[in-house]
C-alpha cells in the first residue's frame, strides 16, 4: 500500500513538474528573444546564463525570472509582444508553489515506505530467528525420537 501511495506521489510530482518545465521552457524562450539586445533585462531575470539542470537550481531562476517580470510593468509591456502574460507568469509562480507541495508529498511518501520496509524487515528478521530455533529444537526432538524407535524393531 505504501509503494502505490509513493508511486502515485511521485507520478504528480513529475507531472507537475514536466508540465512546469514545458511552460517556463516557453516563457524563458520568448524572454531572451525579446530581450536579446538588453544584457541588463536578461541579469535582471536570470537568464543571462544557460538554463539550470539541478532542480532546485532549475526552481530557483524559475521564481527569480517570475518575480522579476511580476515586479516590472516594463518587462511585462515588453513579453506581452510575443504573447507571454502576466498571467501567464503568475500561474507560472503558482505553479512553482503547487510542485514544492507535491515534491514534499512524495518525499513523505518515500519516507513512509522506507520506514514500513524498516518495519517489515525487522519482522523477517525476527521471524528468521524464530524459525532457525524452532528447527533446531525440531531437528534434536526427531533425533531422539529415532535413537528411541530403534530399540523397537518394526
Amino acid at each position: 500500500m505504501e509503494r502505490n501511495e509513493k508511486s502515485v506521489a511521485y507520478a504528480d510530482f513529475t507531472t507537475a513538474k514536466e508540465e512546469l518545465d514545458k511552460s517556463y521552457s516557453l516563457l524563458r524562450r520568448k524572454a531572451k528573444v525579446v530581450f536579446l539586445k538588453s544584457s541588463i533585462v536578461l541579469n535582471a531575470l536570470g537568464l543571462d546564463k544557460e538554463k539550470p539542470v539541478a532542480y532546485f537550481n532549475r526552481l530557483e531562476e524559475l521564481r527569480r525570472f517570475s518575480k522579476s517580470a511580476l515586479a516590472d510593468d516594463n518587462i511585462l509591456a515588453e513579453l506581452s509582444l510575443l504573447n507571454a502574460t502576466k498571467e501567464e507568469i503568475e500561474t507560472t509562480l503558482t505553479k512553482c508553489e503547487d510542485l514544492d507541495a507535491l515534491r514534499a508529498q512524495y518525499l513523505i511518501e518515500k519516507g513512509e515506505l522506507q520506514n514500513a520496509t524498516q518495519i517489515k524487515d525487522a519482522a523477517f528478521k525476527n521471524l528468521d530467528n524464530w524459525m532457525r530455533e524452532f528447527y533446531a529444537v525440531a531437528k534434536i526432538a526427531l533425533e531422539e525420537k529415532r535413537s528411541c524407535l530403534s530399540h523397537y524393531p518394526l
